[in-house]
């Protein structure tokens, strides 16, 4: 304790008055014998209070400060009180630090105060502040610098000390988008540290220096602790200090579903352009198609009749020898007219929109058919035709006279494309739950034709273009032969693939078996379906 047996009250007094904290001389009894300046000023109004109780000021729970208060006389030592008193009606939160004092023989408790209002007001926004931003459906967090920083400063010395700015608070949220259950292990830990991506957008941090701090947000994206892919918006809120930038608060609201709702959108917004786009070339394409078709008939009749004259006089021409060099050209002008007519005939099949004329038919024995009527032109080049038949006796519900046309196609085609003296294969066979089937994507029963032939490969990028229309890589072709087959095909739901390797060329086509499915064909189709289970093609076909 304070032993002041020297000096007096009176002397005491003013060294009290002088001091800048609010004190109270309180005697023995409880009673006040003094109250400085400062205290005086603490009640914003006249008071009087020599000789009041001290203890009244601490109510509604005197009985605490009494103890003390006892204490710190009879043991005489410090005692510490924390809580409000009431001064002029005015509820003040102090924190009250009790000192025992002795002049001469009277025992006295020099009552220090110290007014805590502007902390305890603090520390209530605080906890409020807190309790809010939890509330927040985003992660927010506070990051102090360790620099002061403004507008102008050196914007690679901004981003390093933005970048290595410090976090001091956070709400659970934004833990929780960093795999944490609360922020105490991310407290203190630098900004560069929690969020590493975020070094590829230090250009919004100049960019947000650029424009004065304002409130600025930016996307990111980040494998997040769960190891998927989140896009976050992040935006920066600075807290300025006498004009200095001090703290800065960052928001990271996860915005995944958004952005990958806006991408599915897109998505569908692409496919409705391209259906869109699709209609639209369909509707070019038949117009072409029909105008094609009409031209095609239009020019059959005169070059059909031209010739026929140029024909007539090559015979003529060949009965007399000073027209020798007149029947070679008349020979070119034939030849010329009659790739014209393949041409346009080509054209016609390609523009044919004629109904298929399905019936029953053995697919075995149109591919027999095919094969004889070609021995001859494959024997030319010392080519030998092969057929590896599995069941002649399986039927199909085809065209007969379409089907025909897409063997003679791809046969020509191995012929033509054999090397001489060896062998083309042909076989067939029915296969069930055809995974290679390309359009398959139900269980069923297959009629599948190969053809295969030893040859020049066909290039990879002609590989990929080979069904296009007008693509051939024949001088002499008007690239529609396997395109007209692979309509055939698909208007009798099957399909038709090709491969190319190792100076082997294989054409596979698979058909449906399934009666339903191959008469489900377009309402204008015709079809004959009858106990005929045999097919003997005409010599025109």
């Amino acid at each position: 304790s304070y032993d002041l047996r020297w000096s007096n009250l009176l002397s005491f007094g003013k060294f009290l008055h002088a001091m800048p904290m609010p004190i109270l001389l309180v005697g023995s009894q409880g009673l006040i014998q003094l109250a400085n300046t400062s205290f005086l000023r603490m009640a914003e109004a006249p008071i009087h209070t020599t000789g009041t109780s001290f203890f009244d000021y601490f109510t509604p729970a005197p009985s605490n400060i009494r103890a003390l208060f006892q204490d710190s006389l009879t043991q005489r030592k410090p005692q510490l009180h924390e809580g409000p008193i009431t001064v002029n009606r005015k509820v003040i939160w102090t924190r009250t630090h009790l000192r025992p004092i002795r002049f001469g023989r009277e025992r006295s408790v020099l009552a220090l105060i110290e007014d805590l209002s502007v902390e305890k007001r603090e520390a209530a926004i605080n906890a409020k502040h807190k309790r809010l931003v939890d509330v927040f459906p985003m992660g927010i967090a506070e990051f102090t610098l360790g620099a002061d920083i403004t507008p102008e400063t050196n914007p690679l010395l901004l981003t390093a000390v933005l970048l290595d700015a410090k976090m001091r608070e956070g709400n659970c949220r934004f833990a929780q988008q960093h795999g944490r259950p609360d922020t105490s292990s991310l407290l203190g830990r630098r900004l560069r540290e929690i969020m590493p991506n975020i070094r590829q957008e230090a250009h919004f941090y100049q960019q947000w220096a650029q424009k004065g701090f304002l409130i600025a947000p930016f996307e990111t994206y980040e494998i997040a602790y769960d190891g998927e892919l989140r896009y976050y918006e992040n935006t920066l809120v600075p807290n300025f200090r006498d004009g200095v930038l001090k703290t800065f608060w960052l928001t990271k609201q996860d915005i995944t579903d958004r952005i990958t709702t806006q991408e599915d959108l897109k998505e569908k917004i692409r496919t409705i352009d391209e259906l869109h786009e699709h209609i639209l070339q369909s509707k070019k394409a038949k117009a072409i198609a029909n105008h094609t078709a009409n031209v095609a008939h239009e020019l059959r009749q005169p070059l059909a009749i031209i010739g026929g004259f140029a024909r007539r006089m090559a015979k003529e021409c060949a009965t007399k020898p000073e027209t020798e060099k007149k029947l070679y050209e008349f020979k070119i002008i034939i030849k010329e007219i009659e790739r014209l007519e393949k041409i346009l005939g080509g054209l016609i099949d390609f523009t044919r929109r004629e109904a298929l004329h399905v019936q029953v038919v053995k697919p075995d024995a149109i591919i027999r058919y095919v094969a004889l009527i070609n021995q001859d032109r494959a024997a030319e080049r010392g080519v030998i035709i092969k057929l590896h038949l599995e069941d002649e006796q399986t039927t199909a519900l085809l065209d007969p006279e379409r089907f025909q046309q897409v063997v003679r196609n791809i046969l020509g085609n191995a012929v033509e494309g054999a090397y001489l003296n060896s062998v083309i294969v042909m076989s067939s066979q029915v296969v069930e739950n055809c995974e290679d089937e390309p359009t398959a994507s139900e269980s069923g029963r297959f009629f599948e034709l190969k053809v295969e032939n030893s040859g020049p490969t066909i290039p990879a990028e002609d590989l990929d273009r080979i069904f296009d229309p007008f693509y051939s890589t024949k001088d002499y072709a008007t690239g529609l032969g396997l395109t007209v087959i692979r309509k055939i095909i698909e208007n009798h739901h099957g399909s038709i693939s090709v491969q190319s390797a190792d100076e082997c060329t294989l054409f596979t086509v698979w058909l449906p078996l399934d009666p339903m499915l191959c008469l489900n064909t377009n309402s204008g189709d015709e079809r004959r379906q009858g106990a005929d289970n045999s097919f003997e093609p005409s010599p025109a076909s």
